[in-house]
């Protein structure tokens, strides 16, 4: 359904670049899927191998590498920030951050697709994950989020991640709450909702199902407003 959606995005001429954010044992199967399914090329970005990456490239030190390609695959916990790390000064870890997570937040997306998004809710605001989740959800005017257990029974960690695509859901109530969150809540499959907002200076409606699946991920599919 990702696919689907991207495909439909760039389509419509509204995507040209995408970056995904996925469990780094799914990131290969990420790559290897939107090249059989989509004939889509994602380059496989993992942030270990940048000094690898930039020589074979032929990127300076300085420039940002995540610029280098027009859709990308990352690793979720490779690219979250990072406050200090034992033996390490503060400019270590400042160009550690910046390789990973500046740049990357920085590279310009017009579509960020999160996937096992449930992960970034995290068990508190100043977990790494949710740091990620959060400064990934204002990266792009287009946020994806992939999950199969987006409501794991953690209420916090649930309003934590509805908060990527509604910065108010805890005051949702039966009749108020946002439809993305009514998505996620509702229990029904398949499922839609409908959310306007403006971006590049026209009003665009976004429409997207959303199916509960032992063995697919959920969808669920914001148009974030770039004012």
């Amino acid at each position: 359904e990702a696919g689907l959606i991207m495909r439909e995005l760039k389509l419509r001429g509204l995507v040209e670049r995408i970056l995904v954010v996925a469990p780094a044992g799914l990131v290969t199967q990420w790559v290897a899927e939107m090249r059989t399914h989509f004939t889509e090329e994602f380059q496989l970005v993992v942030p270990g191998e940048m000094s690898s990456l930039r020589r074979l490239h032929g990127v300076d030190e300085g420039d940002n590498l995540w610029r280098r390609w027009n859709q990308v695959v990352c690793p979720m916990d490779s690219v979250k920030p990072m406050e200090r790390r034992k033996g390490w000064s503060f400019r270590q870890v400042q160009a550690y951050n910046r390789d990973r997570f500046v740049d990357m937040l920085a590279a310009g997306w017009d579509l960020v697709v999160i996937d096992e998004a449930h992960r970034m809710g995290g068990s508190s605001e100043q977990v790494a994950r949710y740091k990620l989740g959060e400064a990934l959800s204002e990266a792009s005017p287009y946020l994806l989020l992939l999950s199969a257990t987006p409501h794991q029974g953690k209420t916090d960690n649930f309003r934590r991640l509805m908060a990527f695509l509604d910065k108010n859901p805890t005051r949702c109530g039966p009749a108020s709450c946002s439809p993305a969150t009514r998505s996620f809540s509702s229990g029904s499959s398949p499922m839609r909702w409908r959310r306007a907002q403006r971006g590049r200076g026209t009003r665009v409606a976004a429409e997207a199902r959303v199916r509960c699946h032992s063995r697919k991920p959920s969808c669920a599919w914001a148009r974030r407003s770039n004012t």
